[in-house]
């Protein structure tokens, strides 16, 4: 308990967080049963490009977007934008 003092002091602090973790650990689980899946990419550029398409999902869903919606949106526009503002294309835009 001692060596948790200080996140137990943050949670009691802030009404706003949850007194479980439940929400994350579920997050995290897909990527725990996916990882023998995803071991053989054939590549490096392969798994940065699978690496950047789930960083994509996992924003869109932080920002309650359709993420089959926002996928599709993207494909259409990402060949005729601009490389330099590709960051405009972010859920968070």
């Amino acid at each position: 308990m001692k060596r948790h003092e200080a996140a137990l002091r943050r949670f009691l602090e802030d009404g706003r967080l949850p007194l479980t973790n439940n929400h994350s650990e579920r997050e995290l689980r897909s990527a725990a049963v996916g990882r023998k899946n995803w071991l053989f990419f054939g590549s490096d550029d392969h798994a940065s490009a699978a690496a950047n398409i789930f960083s994509l999902i996992a924003s869109a869903r932080l920002f309650n977007l359709d993420v089959e919606q926002y996928l599709a949106e993207i494909m259409l526009a990402l060949p005729q934008w601009p490389h330099a503002r590709h960051i405009e294309l972010a859920p968070k835009y």
